[in-house]
């Protein structure tokens, strides 16, 4: 019912997305059965909504969708993108996103100044000023049975933890570098990467750094690891390394050559247990630790850089050159959408339903099987 309507806003923002782009399924397509009529995939625009500038990519809550700007505005839709709740905190930056945990949204802004809201409402329950530099979401947990938000300070490497309850700040980490992707929690550890080219470990009850693990010269990092449950910690750096580090030994286990460039695309967890990573000469590769080193168990070039990845349990979807594409798990191509040129964001907010930012708007897209 919204087609018609998503169809003139598309031409109105100068949006180059088909509606309906389809790739036949070959004999590994998901959710097929040997024998069965072949299903094919779907992907269609629902809806579109133009941002301002430099907003974050959405964080999903409760079937609603909350976004953040450059400007000071936080905002709460819901799926059909009708709002409900919107403040205005100043003229902070919050280009770099939020953290939902429980009832409470958690947002960080690039000059220092910490907010918890009620996501229900919007009302803010409490602010606080650091001085870091944030551009990436908060994290958040539980430190014996208390909930905390920690942060990463992207200027100089300065981690923060805050008391959730009331933004008491708890303890602040030594400065390390500038680190311009975003830090992690395992377990009661706090890992990232940055510009010296190494991995650091901090213990997330007291601040107090526990490991420097050098990966290499020339291997700056920017994006942001992943760690499996099992403690595998993935990143790429600038040298077109990808790094596994074991978290539980706090030790460098290998490096593995993927591009020729960066590889800065942030890992995911994919099919089985492997993990994803996307370079950009527009491959897509699936890995995993054999004997303790990292290896290539398969890849698929697609037509354009690799700008980010997501995997929702069934697919992994891969965001290159204002393209969404669909991959099952021999990476074969079941379905792609052309988004925009500038596409640079991809987030899962329902089953279902994805959020892409491309050309200045923000694209909720459904995939359905026939």
């Amino acid at each position: 019912m919204i087609l018609r309507k998503c169809v003139a806003a598309l031409s109105a923002v100068g949006c180059v997305a088909a509606l309906l782009l389809v790739a036949s399924c070959g004999p590994n397509a998901v959710n097929q059965e040997k024998d069965a009529v072949p299903r094919v995939l779907y992907l269609s625009v629902q809806q579109l909504l133009p941002l301002e500038k430099n907003d974050a990519l959405p964080v999903a809550y409760s079937n609603s969708l909350i976004l953040t700007t450059g400007s000071g505005s936080v905002r709460a839709l819901d799926l059909q993108l009708q709002e409900r709740w919107k403040v205005k905190l100043e003229e902070f930056d919050f280009s770099g996103g939020a953290t939902v945990f429980n009832q409470n949204l958690l947002l960080a802004s690039r000059e220092g100044r910490v907010f918890c809201l009620n996501a229900e409402t919007g009302g803010v329950l409490w602010q606080k000023s650091l001085d870091g530099t944030f551009s990436h979401p908060p994290l958040c947990g539980m430190i014996d049975d208390n909930p905390v938000v920690w942060l990463l300070s992207q200027s100089d490497g300065v981690l923060y933890a805050l008391k959730m309850a009331d933004g008491t700040l708890l303890w602040s980490g030594k400065e390390t570098n500038r680190s311009d992707g975003a830090a992690l929690l395992w377990r009661h550890k706090l890992a990232y990467g940055n510009c010296d080219g190494a991995v650091h470990l901090f213990s997330a009850g007291d601040g107090k750094q526990t490991s420097s693990i050098l990966i290499g010269g020339s291997d700056q990092m920017a994006g942001t690891p992943l760690a499996t449950a099992e403690g595998q910690l993935w990143i790429g750096t600038r040298a077109g390394q990808l790094a596994l580090v074991d978290l539980n030994a706090e030790q460098l286990l290998g490096t593995l050559k993927i591009s020729e460039s960066e590889a800065f695309v942030t890992p995911v967890q994919a099919f089985d247990d492997t993990i994803a990573v996307g370079v950009s000469e527009g491959r897509v590769l699936l890995c995993r630790a054999e004997g303790g080193q990292p290896l290539i168990v398969k890849e698929s070039l697609l037509a354009g850089g690799v700008d980010a990845l997501l995997f929702d349990g069934t697919l992994l979807y891969a965001l290159a050159e204002g393209t969404l594409y669909a991959l099952n798990s021999e990476l074969g191509i079941e379905a792609s959408l052309n988004v925009g040129d500038r596409a640079d964001g991809v987030v899962e907010l329902s089953y279902g339903v994805l959020a892409v930012r491309a050309d200045r708007s923000l694209l909720l897209i459904k995939g359905e099987w026939k």
